[in-house]
């Protein structure tokens, strides 16, 4: 059996002062959650001369990896401290770089501009950088668009409502992305397989087996990958499908695309994402590269040896009395 040595590196920082590298930390827990666009961190100290009121203060950079000696530690966390406990022991509340999003407003028209083009100047509105602006929109430029004293996290929220695509900042980073939400999912190096009773905890696994439909409909672009032709629009609904029911929404970018190709491609997606799968939260091994979105395997023996593939709605990362684990929500089959 390999015995793994967990580890950390928190690195405070703010402009007046150069990175400290802070040895002593109780516990830390990162929430990637899939219902706020910041992760939070919270961050505990034990009792220490070293630790004083005068080591941190609001709107310090927060540079938080996790990972083990035998493999390196990755970075998990980046973003300011927001909360500054008034006692001791020492406790800092920190949101990521996404928070930046929420802060200030501005009034702008942008006229026959791609959806890409608006999304830029919003992350640049919040300090941050566009890691990947795809150049194919999804649908056609939205003509007028108005931003009326908006934050830059509304005016984002409304370019992934009338395109189907989603929009984060990267895990680690201060970049932003806005994009076909599948496309950084397949750059994954490696999608991790977690076993109950292995990787994963039996005495805190709370999981279920589906077999629910989440998914109603499903709707493909396809784009020219020539630009010879505008793009496709295909779609396939359930039986019983409701306004307001659950849709998916998906880009490709193919030779000669027809209504037919599209129409076939959802149907294909539909049941892709119609399949089966576990709900609910477990206890497992800590993973730095584990984000909310990844794609896991899961293998539960309760209920069958088959991995099937989950992606992770909600993960916790807990580094506490030299353990690091994860605690992950995942709610049916891969999306």
């Amino acid at each position: 059996m390999v015995v793994l040595n967990p580890r950390f590196r928190l690195m405070i920082s703010r402009e007046d002062k150069p990175v400290a590298n802070v040895r002593g930390l109780k516990s830390a827990r990162v929430t990637m959650t899939k219902k706020e666009p910041a992760d939070v961190c919270q961050l505990d100290f034990p009792n220490a001369r070293e630790i004083t009121f005068d080591l941190f203060e609001k709107g310090d950079v927060v540079d938080l990896w996790m990972g083990y000696k035998e493999f390196g530690v990755y970075p998990v966390f980046i973003g300011e401290v927001k909360e500054v406990a008034p006692n001791l022991p020492l406790h800092l509340k920190c949101e990521s770089a996404a928070s930046k999003s929420k802060k200030g407003s501005y009034t702008k028209t942008y006229v026959n501009e791609p959806w890409h083009v608006i999304a830029a100047d919003a992350f640049e509105r919040s300090g941050l950088t566009a890691r990947r602006v795809p150049h194919k929109p999804a649908t056609d430029p939205p003509g007028l668009f108005r931003v009326d004293n908006e934050t830059p996290a509304q005016v984002l929220d409304r370019c992934v409502k009338e395109t189907g695509w989603s929009w984060y900042a990267v895990p680690g980073t201060e970049e932003g992305y806005f994009g076909p939400p599948q496309e950084e999912l397949e750059k994954e190096a490696q999608v991790f397989l977690y076993t109950v009773g292995e990787n994963a905890y039996a005495d805190d696994c709370r999981l279920e087996y589906v077999a629910v439909r989440r998914i109603k409909k499903v709707v493909v672009t396809l784009a020219d990958a020539d630009y010879q032709t505008a793009p496709v629009i295909g779609e396939f609904e359930a039986p019983g499908y409701e306004e307001g029911d659950p849709v998916k929404r998906l880009q490709y970018t193919v030779s000669r695309p027809s209504k037919a190709k599209a129409d076939d491609r959802a149907k294909q997606e539909y049941l892709h994402v119609s399949i089966k799968g576990y709900k609910g939260s477990f206890r497992a091994v800590g993973n730095p590269l584990i984000r909310q979105g990844s794609n896991i395997n899961l293998v539960v023996p309760k209920y069958d040896n088959t991995p099937r593939r989950t992606k992770v709605e909600n993960v916790d990362h807990v580094f506490e009395g030299g353990v690091y684990d994860m605690v992950i929500q995942v709610e049916g089959g891969e999306d």
